[in-house]
């Protein structure tokens, strides 16, 4: 019982917040961990059950301080390195206030779940976690996530700014690369934009619409008028062709 007291105390503490852990737990047989739990219990009450059950309880009393205490160490570690972050930094003097999200797993999935069915971003739960689990390691990332808690009066206003390259690219790939490094992603975006134009002529079209139809058919893509517009100013501005 012990035992069970610390592995929940360290699971809400750390445990819940990192995705690899996460997921873990979250795909684990609970059903054969209930039986298992059982077959400890017995085994417990026929080798001295209560001196042994108050010997971990007694333990757990002793180390539940210390990990509370490592928990507000490393947060306040955390709080030093974010705010010493060259690219925190630069977000923050943009948004001129903190981006931070909630630290647990589970409810920055809820974030990106909800952001993807009210404004049909058409993500797998794949993708979701893997945009998730970035939100950890890059701040660009984490920004990324946390516009998502926002409310948009039409997409086009989540379309705007900076990385409106990487909000065209979730909305209209439904297959697609996702990377931890925030540069890394710019080049996918690049690439699988150029890829698109380096095969399209077109001159050959009678409009827009047709184009995109095309495009999407040949791709298998989701991009209407709107979208397909800011990849290509996207790649004007770099310089395409």
């Amino acid at each position: 019982m012990g035992l069970v007291i610390l592995a929940m105390i360290w699971y809400n503490l750390w445990g819940k917040n990192d995705p690899k852990v996460y997921h873990w737990v979250n795909d684990m047989d609970h059903k054969k961990l209930v039986r298992i739990g059982i077959i400890a219990a017995i085994l417990l009450s026929c080798c001295g059950g209560d001196a042994i059950f108050s010997l971990l309880v007694a333990i757990a009393v002793c180390i539940a301080p210390f990990l509370i205490i490592g928990k507000l160490i490393q947060s306040n570690s955390e709080t030093k390195k974010r705010q010493n972050n060259s690219d925190f930094q630069k977000i923050y003097r943009e948004e001129r206030h903190d981006f931070s999200l909630p630290k647990a797993v589970k409810k920055r999935f809820k974030i990106l779940q909800k952001f993807n069915n009210q404004y049909d971003l058409n993500l797998n739960e794949e993708q979701m976690n893997r945009i998730v689990e970035a939100s950890y390691v890059d701040y660009y990332w984490e920004k990324e996530l946390y516009d998502m808690t926002k409310t948009y009066s039409l997409p086009v206003e989540w379309y705007q700014g900076d990385t409106g390259w990487l909000r065209i690219y979730l909305k209209a790939f439904p297959s697609m690369n996702i990377s931890s490094d925030f540069s890394t992603q710019y080049r996918y975006v690049e690439a699988a934009f150029r890829k698109i134009l380096d095969e399209t002529d077109m001159k050959k079209f009678y409009g827009m619409e047709d184009c995109i139809e095309d495009v999407n058919r040949r791709y298998n893509l989701w991009f209407d008028e709107q979208t397909f517009t800011m990849m290509l100013r996207f790649m004007e501005k770099k310089g395409y062709p």
